[in-house]
């Protein structure tokens, strides 16, 4: 299997995972603030969706140059920062959720096009090259590789975050 098909079956692992488990929360503990502060679950899956969209732009719409490093050098450092779950980031700008998801069905269907938009036009990209649109604040220059792996790790690390509120609201 090639560097596309694995990334692309991980996508898709990804997408239906964090699906399922936005689907299994109540629409009262969707909405439901937790008492120690920060995000609903649906300000979590908001969050969510607007990197996962601004990153698909950039992969299919943004501009690229080749690298001169292997194409998924920062991979396992994007990992290694982001599946640190008692390590805190802070959002900023567009990536801020303003409550836009009032149901767990509409969280899904907005990451459901994402999603769907992402993998069917994966292949007409070349994932080796550099994105130029865009510099991450911690990993700087990413290839369109690296961006698609952030979806999955960046998703992983808040599918960690609905857990814990899922079980606080149970």
């Amino acid at each position: 299997m090639n560097a596309l098909s694995r990334l692309t079956t991980r996508l898709e692992e990804h997408s239906q995972d964090i699906q399922r488990l936005i689907a299994s929360f109540s629409p009262q503990a969707f909405l439901e603030l937790p008492d120690s502060g920060g995000w609903s679950a649906a300000l979590v899956a908001e969050h969510v969706y607007r990197v996962d969209k601004g990153i698909t732009r950039l992969v299919l719409e943004g501009e690229a140059q080749p690298t001169k490093r292997e194409y998924d050098a920062k991979a396992r450092t994007i990992e290694e920062q982001f599946l640190q779950f008692e390590r805190k980031f802070s959002a900023w700008g567009q990536i801020i959720p303003e409550g836009k998801f009032e149901s767990p069905v509409a969280a899904n269907e907005a990451l459901t096009a994402v999603y769907i938009r992402l993998m069917s036009n994966l292949g007409g990209v070349d994932l080796s090259q550099e994105s130029t649109a865009f510099k991450h604040p911690l990993f700087g220059t990413l290839t369109r590789y690296e961006l698609v792996h952030f979806i999955i790790i960046h998703g992983q690390r808040h599918m960690h975050q609905l857990e814990r509120l899922q079980v606080k609201s149970s």
